[in-house]
């Protein structure tokens, strides 16, 4: 097992990078950064694919009801719930 370690967006504990919810909140981890070359999982973190060197390009999106960053592919904001356009 992996010993980096993510923030849960909604309770801000630190959880392994392997989980899928959060073991304190239950909220739903989103993997959503992924080298659109070789279509590696990258950390949140990565300005360079692990596997292949291609630049991570990062489209960042803000909720229009509570301004939280949200991630490219979620399709509703993490912290509020809306439907993000």
């Amino acid at each position: 097992p992996s010993r980096k370690k993510l923030e849960c967006p909604k309770c801000f504990t630190k959880i392994p990078y392997e989980a899928r919810f959060c073991p304190n909140c239950g909220s739903h981890i989103l993997k959503v950064n992924k080298c659109l070359k070789c279509g590696e999982d990258l950390p949140p973190e990565a300005k360079f694919c692990m596997s292949c060197g291609a630049k991570v390009e990062k489209h960042e999106r803000t909720c229009a009801k509570c301004g939280t960053k949200a991630m490219p592919e979620a399709v509703f904001c993490n912290q509020c719930g809306e439907k993000l356009q």
